[in-house]
């Protein structure tokens, strides 16, 4: 073989060595690249729950509520105060129920009687019956949010007002917005609503209470639509109260309260009866401060 054929093979076999084997098992490089590779974790398989009505179910139970509850619903905060001096209505507007409850709860369950069910959405009353309360209460046996609460006696006066008390003004004479108003000679603190904010229908609610207690004619008015519902419409509002534990010496004051709120406060049937005295009562009793 000539000696030029002989160094191009030479060369060739040279180059050869180069090139990558092509035979190779396609297994042999991913084999090599997993070993390489970290290997996964393994994944946990789910907890079973555990079996109803024992301890650790009865624990779970109690964190999954502890989750749900706010901070801002089991620590007190005090409220904010508005004053209305025209009429000597102090509305307290609570951030949660539990806070409200802490404040007035009692005083409340002893102005209204029976006991508190459920969250307690609002409460009104003179501060006459706070101060004749909180008289009665050991100073020792208040509760610090309850201890705030008769700190507001201080700015009432006298706790005890004579709502048949004369005045300058006419009692009952309508203001500029349509609303009764009342004697200006309640200059402090003579009554106090509270409620949750922004319940604001709750809030009207118990406003209209203050009306019916301060205001004489408010409370003829009350009086006259009242004895003007047909016999079947009384019964169901008398009945509905009823169910909801008020005592009939107090049927007047809380139909018009809720009245106020809504015509259909006592069901759709008795829509059309309450449709009238709605609208009159809402707009003597006027919109309490803050609204």
């Amino acid at each position: 073989m000539p000696d030029n054929v002989v160094e191009s093979v030479k060369h060739l076999s040279i180059g050869n060595e180069h090139i990558p084997n092509t035979e190779t098992s396609p297994t042999t490089v991913p084999l090599a690249a997993a070993r390489r590779l970290p290997q996964k974790e393994k994944l946990d398989k789910p907890k079973k729950p555990p079996k109803p009505g024992s301890k650790a179910a009865i624990l779970l139970k109690q964190q999954q509520q502890a989750l749900k509850t706010a901070p801002s619903d089991t620590v007190f905060i005090p409220p904010i105060k508005t004053l209305d001096a025209e009429t000597g209505v102090l509305i307290l507007a609570f951030q949660n129920s539990n806070s409200l409850r802490a404040a007035l709860g009692r005083p409340h369950v002893a102005y209204e009687g029976g006991t508190l069910k459920g969250p307690l959405k609002g409460v009104n009353f003179p501060m006459e019956h706070l101060a004749n309360w909180a008289q009665d209460l050991h100073t020792e046996q208040a509760t610090e949010a309850e201890k705030l609460m008769i700190e507001l006696l201080d700015d009432s006066g006298t706790a005890a007002v004579d709502r048949q008390q004369p005045s300058t003004a006419p009692d009952g004479a309508a203001s500029a917005t349509g609303a009764l108003s009342t004697p200006q000679f309640r200059s402090r603190i003579t009554y106090i609503c509270a409620y949750v904010h922004p319940d604001r229908s709750t809030l009207l609610h118990e406003w209209a209470h203050a009306r019916f207690y301060l205001c004489n004619i408010y409370r003829s008015l009350c009086e006259s639509l009242y004895s003007n519902l047909d016999d079947s419409s009384r019964r169901i509002v008398e009945k509905e109260l009823s169910l909801r534990n008020y005592k009939p010496n107090v049927y007047i004051d809380e139909w018009q309260a809720y009245c106020v709120e809504s015509p259909m406060e006592f069901g759709k049937k008795s829509i059309r009866v309450m449709t009238d005295p709605h609208r009159i009562l809402k707009k003597a009793v006027g919109l309490p401060p803050s609204w």
